[in-house]
């Protein structure tokens, strides 16, 4: 192995890989850990049973992320960048030899997935740490799937549901089920403000791209359009120049109105590509599409968090014994973030003949940007009658980690800001005193830019860095 080159890997680890105290930018390759015996305790040893590490050689610390990208258009593979650079560039910072980061292709059933790879030596305490960083993407699952009205639809939908929940600011607390009982929970007092201004502006919102967009329909519709433009410069500009207007006032005129239609259309598409998202996943329970998309979703994320966890037969070459998992989710993505893990811990108890260990290899759950809190409060459902406790029962059962404490014990840790309208402190999944780690991040400053200002900032690098 070259120092100082990227590599692109295919399938399984070759023997020069695993070539116990080569270095690589001064980082000793360790060959993989092995699955611990079923009579042994899973973190009894991190080498391969059955041999022994030379008194000289550091300690292998094996982790694997899967990070879930947030909502809007999202680029593959680009929250593995992400992530992977934030964590390469934490550890130089604090003084640690890295390597570069790499890039593992394999088959999985009909998919390719790829990994990102890369180590530092932590020379105090004697340490190679090696990270793989998987992606559960899910952007195209949602591409063109919701129109813009439905969208709309369900965002009133949602806002005149929290304002019936509240009594319009004459009721400060709603129920959810949780930890096998009904848990009475806080809303803000200025709640059904934030609510109705949100709703307010939404309506002035769709009544602008409705008339801007309309408005230049009529437009065009009353141009003389016969033929097509010819190509010819001199043909094209008397073929164009009956339609405009004959004025300087009737060119700013057609300047508002074409400016008027394009802010609109930048809007409308605005609302589509991050609400849509957040409508498809979160409101599955009145559509049929959009159930079948969530189950795409949660399908998606569910099978790498099965590759990792080894749920699935891939060689011990290919997918190592990960005894590290951590999860990470942006934006939307925490959501589904949060939802995989709960699979996950639901199919290592499902599924006794093939149990992972599930809740003792998860090293912790960041979630940043994250919108858990107002989906508690808004978009599931809320039991207004005494038979629909029963529902509430079933959808919190899916949920290990509101079910029993004993499901959460690693950190979870939330970032988010109050320039973010999008992420919030997250108190609505504790029975007691929150449990979760709330912080604030200060770099997430800029109104609105917030939601994705994490990713720049220090905050998320050394919260990544330390959980590993």
């Amino acid at each position: 192995m070259k120092a100082g080159q990227d590599f692109i890997r295919y399938g399984a680890r070759t023997e020069e890989e695993m070539a116990p105290g080569e270095l690589d930018k001064g980082v000793p390759i360790l060959p993989w850990p092995s699955p611990p015996q079923p009579d042994t305790h899973l973190f009894q040893s991190l080498q391969p049973q059955g041999k022994e590490k030379p008194e000289d050689q550091p300690e292998l610390k094996l982790s694997a992320i899967l990070v879930c990208h947030g909502m809007g258009q999202q680029v593959r593979y680009e929250t593995i960048s992400s992530v992977a650079q934030c964590l390469q560039q934490e550890a130089e910072t604090s003084g640690h030899n890295t390597t570069n980061i790499q890039v593992r292709l394999f088959r999985q059933e009909e998919e390719t997935l790829a990994r990102a790879e890369f180590r530092w030596l932590d020379a105090a305490a004697n340490t190679v740490h090696e990270v793989h960083v998987y992606e559960a993407y899910w952007a195209p699952l949602t591409e063109g799937r919701i129109s813009f009205w439905e969208t709309i639809t369900f965002l009133t939908e949602a806002g005149l549901g929290g304002l019936m929940a509240t009594r319009f600011g004459f009721r400060r607390t709603f129920q959810r089920w949780m930890f096998g009982d009904r848990v009475n929970l806080k809303a803000t007092p200025w709640t059904w403000l934030w609510l109705l201004l949100i709703l307010f502006l939404l309506g002035i919102v769709c009544l602008f791209i409705t008339v801007a967009l309309a408005a230049a329909a009529g437009w065009i519709k009353s141009l003389p359009l016969s033929g097509f433009p010819p190509l010819r410069p001199h043909q094209f500009w008397a073929w164009l120049q009956p339609m405009l207007p004959k004025s300087g006032k009737g060119f700013a005129q057609l300047a508002f109105l074409l400016g008027g239609a394009g802010v609109a259309a930048w809007l409308k598409n605005l609302i589509v590509q991050y609400a849509g998202d957040v409508a498809a996943y979160i409101s599955p329970y009145k559509v049929s599409k959009f159930n079948e998309i969530r189950n795409q979703i949660r399908k998606t994320g569910i099978d790498v968090a099965k590759t990792i966890y080894g749920f699935t037969a891939q060689p011990p070459s290919v997918v190592p014994y990960y005894p590290n998992v951590l999860f990470v989710g942006h934006s939307l993505g925490s959501v589904v973030a949060y939802d995989t893990l709960n699979s996950a811990m639901n199919l290592d108890v499902l599924d006794p003949a093939n149990q992972q260990d599930v809740l003792n290899r998860t090293r912790g759950l960041i979630t940043f940007g994250s919108p858990l809190n107002k989906t508690a409060f808004l978009f599931r459902n809320q039991a207004r009658r005494p038979d629909a406790w029963v529902r509430e029962k079933i959808a919190a059962a899916m949920q290990p980690m509101i079910v029993d404490y004993s499901n959460r014990i690693f950190p979870w840790i939330n970032l988010w800001s109050k320039m973010d309208i999008i992420s919030g402190s997250l108190s609505y999944y504790d029975r007691g005193p929150v449990t979760v780690q709330n912080i604030q991040d200060p770099s997430a400053w800029i109104p609105i830019a917030a939601h994705t200002q994490y990713w720049e900032g220090k905050l998320l690098r050394s919260t990544l860095f330390s959980l590993l």
